[in-house]
């Protein structure tokens, strides 16, 4: 498949003055295992109400799914920290589905393991009953729903908890003032009609503890502990028993889980619903709870309740306790590396016959409006007389969306694109192939719209890059020479906390097609051939974030700290990744190792770039280094060399179909040069390009009107009319249609 480039955006800001974290007690040493630190989140994006299961040396994490289809996403792990999606349990056409409305779906997704088999229990929204489904292996394939027997009270916010002999039972959660455990059986998995009622834990009328939902359970030597949430977010509770009973007077008095405030650096704040604590065979005890993220700048829609690992500790009286989230690293559980990637959406270039289970659709209907074997190869969305969506969650700050589509728009509201929408889709931005008395591109989020003639035809590439809450939308004709659309578009109100918690989820971003059938030839996260923010990391340890004349930039505190951009797409086939690009500042000498995978462990070193003194740490040049690697990595960058003396800028990947030679690195930047916006007007074309390059403006009747060498705004003095922009460097011109209005 074809690959693309983006425009290099520079933001200028203020100095500030570097500070140096404080340094936790962790060991950063990397070994057999890799890296040996992270950051929260482990599961960016719509994660809510997470169970979790150790089985052998596999982990598996299911939550709420709410109105997204196919239904309870099963996550898999070999360390805790980085997760993949392997299956889903509960198909998008499943008849018994009480409503797909935002905010209903499937609620919980409770896993287990009893009777030699795999199970999930859900609830059918808020009133449709308790359901479960059963397999032989996480990965599927799982049984049809089942609903769980008897005429009483079965819960719609339960987990699973299985006793030491094997004895399952259902942890029920039914409003503010039921709390119960429900025997199962093993072999069955139905209700024995045994139930332990635990009401009196948040009675009416105080209910003391808000909902006291989520409740969960674990047992440690012998003894057991019930944990349960106050509320959507915040205040988490946990009491403990020497027996399983009802008895009130047998359980102590609740008590905080979460200790210590937020740090500072947090971005997360009052996270709860967490999961069953698991053991680890080192003795150490872990969980997942969920958070909002919200400090400063709202995110809380954006992500929704995102995943987070903690280390559960108990105290000297056996109460166990887990830290508030710090915002600085934290020593990983000791596992091995098992070779997954940091979570992001995955680029897909639609070559099975059927979709990747990470995808998702808003409603349960777009599930049969889609195909894969229709135009094999490409992913057709077919929607009617309506507007059908195939979405990832939306879960960072910094990365690009490009696609290929073949639409052909032929009534105002015929769309095909690319958009991010919120919960309810009450809100969204789009890019898109479209018509408005012509064929246009358009680019629109609320009342802010920009909108081209579509000169290039049915098939048109489509970008969207985001650079915090900031989105530049672009377009092309090969997926290599860009052009921008319009001005940047501020999506605060789109990031920001939405009626009714945004329906309980997080936003997506998501392929989508308008009134008529579209086909999408490819959907790419992170073009790792356009540059990539430093600041745009994910994990990290000891490095520091500071405002440069670019904008936000990254140094490191002490030798060895490092960085990852996660999920950056280097190419398949004809077209790969042959080096990199650095863009640096330094007082002094150093180095930056570029580690692919992991440092250390299964992580290959690509290369160390050497970054000589640019006459200060805010005088920028560009460093380079050949390698060749492929497909969507997880890159990190380790600094080699004093503290506070080398800033990075952007990292971008240069693209070569096999040795790199001189041309094909020209084609390359010269490709990558932003031209915006067009048409223009008496305020100038802008041509943006980190390298040497020649332009010529021609009318139509090949007179050369304009011409220069590095200038960033050209035809600012041209009459209104189409013209032709020539880019030049050494053996490679583009040629690129203006116009000015």
């Amino acid at each position: 498949m074809k690959q693309t480039n983006s425009a290099l955006l520079i933001l200028s800001v203020g100095l500030s003055v570097l500070v140096s974290p404080a340094r936790a007690q962790v060991n950063n040493a990397t070994g057999t295992n890799g890296v040996k630190t992270y950051i929260n989140a482990v599961l960016p994006g719509d994660h809510p109400d997470q169970t979790l299961m150790k089985v052998g040396s596999d982990f598996y994490e299911a939550g709420s799914s709410f109105h997204f289809s196919p239904f309870l996403p099963i996550h898999h792990s070999k360390d805790l920290v980085h997760w993949e999606v392997i299956s889903r349990v509960v198909p998008a056409n499943w008849s018994g589905l009480q409503s797909d409305m935002p905010s209903d779906g499937t609620w919980q997704g409770a896993l287990a393991q009893f009777g030699g088999s795999f199970w999930c229990y859900f609830s059918n929204a808020t009133g449709g009953g308790q359901f479960f489904c059963k397999a032989t292996s996480m990965s599927g394939p799982w049984t049809a729903p089942t609903r769980l027997s008897g005429s009483g009270v079965t819960g719609y916010d339960n987990s699973v908890f299985v006793d030491d002999d094997g004895t399952p039972y259902l942890v029920m959660k039914n409003g503010a003032n039921l709390n119960r455990l429900l025997k199962l059986d093993k072999t069955t998995g139905q209700s024995t009609g045994v139930v332990i009622n635990m009401d009196w834990l948040n009675p009416a009328p105080a209910n003391t503890y808000g909902m006291a939902e989520g409740p969960v359970m674990c047992k440690r030597n012998g003894r057991y502990y019930y944990f349960f949430a106050g509320d959507v977010y915040g205040r988490q509770w946990v009491i403990s028993s020497a027996s399983l009973t009802g008895t009130q007077s047998a359980w102590t008095t609740p008590v905080a889980f979460f200790k210590n405030a937020s740090g500072a650096a947090s971005t997360f704040r009052g996270p709860n619903h967490i999961s069953q604590p698991i053991k680890l065979d080192d003795g150490t005890w872990w969980c997942l709870s969920h958070a909002y993220e919200n400090n400063g700048t709202d995110y809380s829609a954006q992500g929704g309740r995102q995943g987070l690992l903690h280390q559960v500790f108990w105290d000297a009286n056996n109460v166990p306790y887990a830290n508030n989230p710090s915002g600085e690293s934290l020593q990983a559980p000791n596992l091995p590396d098992g070779g997954i990637g940091w979570f992001v959406p995955q680029s897909d270039n639609f070559t099975s016959s059927t979709i990747s289970p990470d995808w998702h659709f808003f409603r349960k209907d777009a599930g049969t409006m889609w195909s894969m074997t229709d135009r094999p190869g490409w992913l057709r969305i077919k929607p009617g007389a309506t507007t059908k969506d195939v979405c990832k969650k939306d879960m960072l700050r910094f990365y690009s969306i490009t696609t290929m589509v073949d639409f052909d728009a032929t009534a105002a509201n015929h769309e095909a694109g690319i958009r991010i929408l919120s919960g309810n889709n009450d809100l969204t931005i789009k890019i898109c192939s479209g018509f408005n008395g012509s064929k246009k591109i358009k680019f629109y989020f609320g009342s802010t719209s920009f909108e081209v003639n579509n000169t290039i035809g049915t098939k048109v590439w489509l970008k969207m890059e985001r650079k915090g809450q900031n989105i530049s939308g672009y377009f092309s004709a090969d997926g290599l020479a860009w052009t921008k659309i319009g001005n940047d578009i501020n999506v605060a109100s789109l990031d920001k906390t939405q009626t009714s918690y945004n329906q309980w989820v997080g936003n997506s971003i998501a392929l989508y097609a308008s009134n008529k059938t579209a086909d999408f030839d490819l959907f790419m996260f992170k073009d790792g051939f356009a540059s990539q923010r430093a600041e745009g990391f994910n994990n990290k340890y000891g490095v520091i974030k500071t405002a440069k004349t670019p904008g936000s930039v990254v140094t490191n505190s002490a030798e060895g700290d490092w960085l990852l951009l996660p999920g950056i797409d280097l190419g398949t086939q004809d077209r790969v990744a042959k080096g990199v690009v650095v863009n640096a500042a330094s007082s002094g000498t150093g180095s930056l190792e570029i580690w692919q995978g992991n440092i250390g462990g299964s992580g290959k070193l690509l290369s160390t770039v050497a970054i000589s003194n640019t006459g200060g740490t805010d005088t920028w040049k560009d460093f380079s280094a050949t390698f060749s690697t492929s497909g969507q990595q997880d890159i990190y960058m380790r600094w080699i060399g004093a503290p506070n003396t080398v800033f990075v800028n952007t990292i971008r990947f240069v693209p070569g179909p096999g040795t790199v030679t001189s041309i094909e690195d020209d084609a390359y930047l010269i490709h990558q040069a932003s031209i915006y916006p067009n048409p223009f007007n008496s305020k100038g074309l802008q041509i943006q390009s980190k390298e040497d390059v020649k332009y010529q403006i021609f009318d139509l009747h090949g007179i050369e009107v304009e011409k220069g060498r590095n200038k960033q705004i050209v035809g600012m003095h041209l009459e209104p009319g189409v013209y032709m922009l020539l880019l030049e460097k050494e053996e490679v011109v583009t040629k690129h249609k203006i116009v000015k209005e």
